[in-house]
């Protein structure tokens, strides 16, 4: 399955989350509650697009169209994460094959970076996109341990990179009515998308 590239054009605004998945039980006799994490966290967005013309226009209707509903697999950036607030200077890769869980040993940045990542800053890894949660800096080898949410899914490989630019994720449309947009006066389009992180990828 191949999966596209988002046309550029003006998103107007997006709301972005991750989901969380977590099992709750409540003591009916104390009311105390216990909640466990599931695996299966997953990134949410809708995206709202207006005033679009001309090659805009028919650029998002057709990307959109092309998804085919549910079938369809695009490339996703969350907003504001095009560069990190971390200096990130070097070419991180993964240091290690079989890692789990939400913590990643990386080797191959620059040495003594303080900050190479900040808490907010985004990176992916294969096509899992991952929040970083606490300072990261380097030591005298340029190796740093991240750590982020959400875990992993699928263990990355030894010497995968670190992509810290431009950071995304595998989308799907939420649902099969997703692709519709809002005409106005003929020449003017505008549409409101909601997807979700696809975890068959």
């Amino acid at each position: 399955m191949s999966i596209l590239t988002m046309p550029d054009v003006p998103i107007g605004k997006v709301n972005f989350k991750l989901i969380p998945r977590n099992t709750v039980f409540e003591s009916e006799l104390s009311g105390d509650i216990q909640v466990s994490p599931l695996p299966g966290d997953r990134w949410s967005a809708v995206l709202t697009v207006t005033n679009l013309m001309g090659r805009e226009a028919l650029l998002w209707t057709a990307f959109l169209a092309r998804l085919g509903g549910r079938r369809g697999r695009f490339w996703l950036s969350p907003p504001g994460a095009r560069t990190p607030m971390g200096t990130a200077l070097g070419a991180g890769r993964v240091a290690g094959a079989n890692q789990t869980g939400d913590t990643l040993i990386t080797s191959n940045w620059t040495p003594d970076q303080s900050e190479l990542l900040i808490p907010g800053d985004y990176f992916q890894v294969g096509n899992e996109l991952k929040k970083v949660v606490e300072h990261v800096p380097t030591n005298g080898a340029g190796e740093a341990t991240i750590v982020f949410t959400p875990i992993i899914r699928r263990s990355p490989a030894d010497l995968a990179s670190i992509i810290t630019t431009n950071p995304a994720f595998v989308a799907m449309l939420a649902d099969d009515n997703q692709a519709a947009w809002d005409v106005q006066g003929a020449r003017i389009y505008a549409s409101s998308v909601a997807c979700i992180e696809a975890l068959d990828l």
